[in-house]
């Protein structure tokens, strides 16, 4: 074990014993009322429940506040200077997205450097969650077991409480994929629901919950659970499992059972985009779409899919940890064909009523999370109006009304391009707003004490405490190695995916008379587009120019 893992573990030990000693006498001394506050079911089916209240009551208010948002933040380190340090320690921000789009996932430069990079990021994030400090160097003086450790900085006053640590990773690589160089190759969701095999789904959410959580990633945002009805106007692409509502839910129930067991539970799975767009008139995030829908439609096949990872899921490992809800409106939602909803994840009104069918209320009721989605996205930002600027307070508190427990502070400031900096003042304006709220204002105060036990909750059962152990990842032996399997499972869904539109089968068995004999050359035309994995990281090709020739001689070579 090396010198910075002890100085880590002993600093944390004098901070956690202290504040667990605090949650343990809490457990014995707080009152029934307090305990009955939020609408979650009794404590024999909520293990967690009973200690997310004493550490609630434990917290100050901008711990309670900061639990709610969800945050983005440039760069790929995250130092004590930093700007996402502050956020930590002094707004106690809940949990933080990485994005390839913010640089977070550069390898420092180099791809083989990746998984490392993300691994050590990650690891200083929850040290300056736990500690106010990010991991030591692994150079530093050492300090013997046992040992106290040196004092902190007068500076830190905390509840030491692990960050949320989110990523999309929805396959099928670039945009959607955020960490898209040394981990497997996943196929999209269209492709495994070409396959037809749950067992398939099943078994890329495995790889995909024991990859990210070798990481300490313990978020994923994802799957998408939209049943993709009008291919011409909507975004969704091949990020959609099918049509068909029940094969969406069958498979996307799969996928979230696998993330679950590949991850040892350790990943929160929140599908998206609720209640659904397959049927929306327009891109998702640059204009909020509209579907003409009443709530007994919405029932029959966008709500289906999830109801399987929730209220109607086949096992616990089904059920979904939490739910995104996306900027989409309704018409004729309620009966009244003229009218319209405000965006649902921005309207009081139409999520509780979607909230309140059976099979979402029993999962609400057990504790399922409800996360905005991004909240600075063009689609919004068109919705409120730009001529008097980004109101950034409104935006936040008509989404946190709405019933969303977490608020996820995405591009959150006017303009495509607007500078981090601004959006880095609306995000430290806006809790700062929410915490005068919170002390003024009885209602508001009890709907985030309700949202932060959720929130806390689900940070408990990722962990079943906040040892350091359990959160942070042990680097002193490399990191794990990346095994065949999950390139294995994509191969088996690419192979059980191919599906023949044209021609008929007998009029192509007519076309390919024979293979190519031996001294036949095939020629393989490869369109090259490349991305980059961050702004300063070189081009890399999406397909590599001999790629189908490599996996043509890997399966069918000399030495297949």
């Amino acid at each position: 074990m090396s010198a910075a893992w002890l100085r880590i573990k002993n600093q944390w030990r004098m901070w956690g014993t202290a504040v667990f000693l605090a949650v343990f006498l809490l457990l014995g001394t707080t009152s029934h009322a307090a305990l009955a506050h939020p609408a979650v079911q009794d404590l024999p089916d909520n293990p967690q429940l009973a200690a997310a209240q004493a550490l609630l009551d434990a917290m100050s208010v901008p711990e309670r506040v900061g639990e709610l948002f969800l945050v983005t933040f440039e760069g790929d380190r995250a130092t004590l200077e930093s700007d996402i340090a502050n956020l930590i320690t002094n707004y106690h921000v809940g949990g933080v997205v990485l994005s390839a789009e913010n640089d977070n996932i550069t390898g420092y430069g180099d791809p083989a450097n990746l998984l490392l990079q993300t691994t050590e990021l990650v690891n200083d994030l929850q040290s300056l969650a736990l500690t106010g400090e990010p991991v030591p160097l692994a150079d530093g003086p050492a300090i013997e077991e046992g040992a106290v450790p040196p004092t902190r900085g007068a500076e830190f006053v905390g509840t030491p409480i692990p960050l949320f640590i989110a990523v999309a990773q929805e396959g099928d690589g670039f945009p959607y994929t955020t960490i898209r160089s040394g981990l497997t190759t996943l196929p999209s969701n269209m492709a495994i629901g070409a396959t037809w095999q749950p067992d398939l789904a099943q078994q890329v959410g495995e790889v995909v919950g024991r990859e990210l959580s070798n990481l300490g990633i313990n978020m994923l945002l994802g799957p998408s659970l939209d049943v993709l009805e009008n291919p011409e106007t909507s975004d969704l692409g091949v990020r959609s499992f099918g049509g068909d509502p029940y094969w969406v839910g069958l498979l996307g129930s799969a996928y979230t059972t696998g993330v679950h067991l590949g991850s040892n539970n350790q990943i929160a799975v929140i599908p998206k985009h609720f209640p659904g767009f397959g049927a929306s008139d327009r891109p998702l995030h640059e204009e909020v779409p509209t579907v003409r829908k009443s709530l007994e439609q919405l029932r029959q096949i966008e709500l289906a899919p999830f109801f399987a990872v929730t209220g109607d899921a086949a096992s616990p490992e089904a059920i979904a940890d939490g739910l995104l809800t996306t900027h989409i409106r309704y018409q004729g939602f309620q009966g009244n064909i003229r009218a319209t909803t405000n965006p649902v994840s921005l309207d009081p009104l139409a999520l509780a009523a979607l909230m309140g069918q059976e099979e979402l209320q029993t999962w609400r009721q057990a504790g399922g999370l409800i996360v905005s989605d991004a909240l600075g996205v063009r689609a919004v930002q068109r919705f409120y109006g730009q001529d008097q600027g980004f109101p950034h307070r409104v935006v936040a508190k008509d989404a946190f009304l709405a019933g969303n427990d977490l608020l996820y502070l995405s591009h959150f400031a006017q303009g495509d391009d607007a500078p981090y900096e601004q959006q880095l003042a609306n995000i430290m304006d806006t809790i700062l707003w929410f915490q005068e709220r919170y002390n003024t204002d009885v209602a508001f105060k009890q709907q985030v004490d309700t949202a932060v036990l959720r929130i806390l909750q689900l940070k408990l059962k990722l962990y079943g405490n906040f040892d350091p152990d359990s959160i942070l990842r042990d680097l002193s032996n490399g990191l794990p190695e990346t095994d065949l399997q999950g390139e294995e499972v994509s191969i088996d869904v690419a192979q059980a995916s191919i599906t023949l539109i044209a021609p008929d089968p007998d009029e192509l068995l007519e076309r390919l008379v024979r293979p190519p004999s031996a001294s036949e050359n095939i020629l393989i035309f490869t369109d090259m587009h490349q991305y980059q994995q961050c702004s300063t990281c070189d081009p890399e090709p999406l397909i590599g120019l001999t790629a189908v020739e490599d996996q043509m001689l890997r399966r069918y070579g000399p030495e297949a």
